[in-house]
């Protein structure tokens, strides 16, 4: 018996799952669950139970395990992850996802399990799968348009493990399918005879007047009808501030220009939205670079965390030999906005990431090297919060000082780029 986590986990699980005959009782499959795992054109000689109808099986997958003949059959309530052979079996809190199944080596502890190959316990395990798989329904491709609504309307309200603005600035996979549209428009303000309009309308509530974010929208808003949930941002001379997130009541078209009556929302299906500062920021730089326009039609999260995300530069990548370093360059790299931190990146003579939070302050830097990460607490940070250098030589990683007096922590690994942003998490935002 072997306890395995990461990519030594993933593999395996590839190995057993190489086998001619497979069992897996498996509750939830992402739609690239098939290549995670490897698996061959013909899986007529495998049996998987699932949750089909949890609303947490991909239809993409379902359909590619109908077309490659494996057996597959319904188990509700199902949240077993056994993968089990002739000869092996691995037993784990990963599903066929990309959540559950990891190849680039950087084992955060996410997901784990244990690899058994005692023959009693894989007859004790066989005989379970056997159980619980001649109770549950078989499926087929009539199932499917089932399976596709579930997914979809679980898909658009599934709850975020972070903010909405940690999501957005870290262009997560989570922000998929989500129902909620992003709207950037031009500041304006409506007419004296389009705000008696709404006033006169059954939608008037004087209790949530607020002339500072009207609680209305008019003329056209195309894309955006009644039911429609917007995360609205306002652009005003090359600035852009956020107004709130709404969802559209109704469109009254008594007279022109249309009005739209809106509900402020607290949160997105429960969601928190977080800090939409820095979000607004990128919106700024991504309205003047032309990679979104203002006042068009409301696009999709995944549009507008695409169009404000700052890709790594390739030339810092291309500096770092060393492997581990790699990796606690992009664990750093894809953390900061997450912080509440601006990311840009610089080329040249001493290639180098700059951070500065929501005040516009410099206060953090780091510059990719062969084998290491320099990582530096700048000046501004420093006056910020006096005992910061302190602080810093407290959670375990050398500390030097550089001929500025500014701390310098250098970093190999990913553990090592882990424990800095857990001990960045814990001092910021500054004061």
């Amino acid at each position: 018996m072997s306890f395995l986590t990461g990519a030594a986990l993933t593999m395996a699980i590839r190995r057993v799952t190489a086998a001619r005959s497979v069992s897996m009782a498996v509750a939830f499959w992402g739609g690239d669950a098939l290549d995670l795992l490897a698996l061959p054109s013909d899986l007529s000689g495998y049996r998987i139970a699932c949750d089909a109808f949890s609303g947490a099986c991909n239809p993409k997958a379902m359909v590619e395990l109908f077309k490659r003949q494996a057996k597959v059959r319904d188990v509700p309530g199902l949240h077993a992850k056994v993968y089990l052979s002739g000869d092996a079996m691995v037993v784990t809190s990963a599903n066929a996802s990309t959540n559950g199944l990891t190849e680039d080596g950087s084992d955060l502890g996410l997901e784990a399990g244990i690899s058994v190959s005692t023959q009693d316990q894989l007859d004790r395990a066989a005989a379970w799968f056997d159980d619980i798989f001649g109770r549950g329904r078989s499926l087929g491709p009539k199932d499917l348009p089932e399976m596709r609504r579930l997914w979809k309307a679980r898909r658009a309200t599934r709850p975020l493990r972070m903010t909405l603005a940690h999501a957005i600035l870290t262009n997560d996979a989570s922000l998929a399918d989500r129902s909620i549209r992003a709207y950037v428009y031009d500041a304006d303000a409506p007419s004296k005879s389009v705000q008696k309009r709404f006033k006169d309308s059954p939608y008037f509530n004087p209790t949530l007047w607020d002339e500072d974010s009207y609680p209305f929208f008019w003329g056209d808003l195309p894309g955006a009808p009644p039911g429609s949930e917007l995360l609205c941002f306002e652009a005003e001379n090359g600035k852009t501030s956020f107004d709130n997130l709404w969802r559209i009541l109704a469109e009254v078209k008594d007279k022109e220009p249309a009005i739209w009556p809106a509900l402020k929302l607290a949160d997105a299906a429960g969601m928190p939205i977080g800090d939409m500062k820095v979000v607004a920021k990128r919106i700024a730089g991504a309205l003047a670079q032309g990679r979104i326009e203002s006042g068009g039609e409301p696009i999709s999260l995944t549009d507008l965390a695409a169009a404000l995300a700052e890709p790594m530069a390739d030339d810092h990548i291309a500096l770092i030999s060393a492997e581990p370093a790699r990796v606690a360059y992009r664990l750093l790299a894809g953390a900061t906005a997450s912080l509440g931190l601006w990311s840009s990146y610089k080329t040249g003579k001493v290639p180098a990431v700059r951070l500065e939070d929501a005040r516009g302050r410099y206060i953090l830097s780091f510059i990719p090297n062969r084998a290491h990460l320099l990582f530096y607490i700048r000046h501004p940070a420093l006056k910020a919060r006096p005992g910061l250098a302190r602080s810093a030589t407290d959670f375990g990683l050398p500390v030097i000082f550089n001929p500025s007096g500014e701390p310098t922590i250098r970093i190999h690994t990913g553990g090592e780029a882990r424990r800095v942003l857990d001990w960045l998490e814990s001092v910021l935002p500054l004061p």
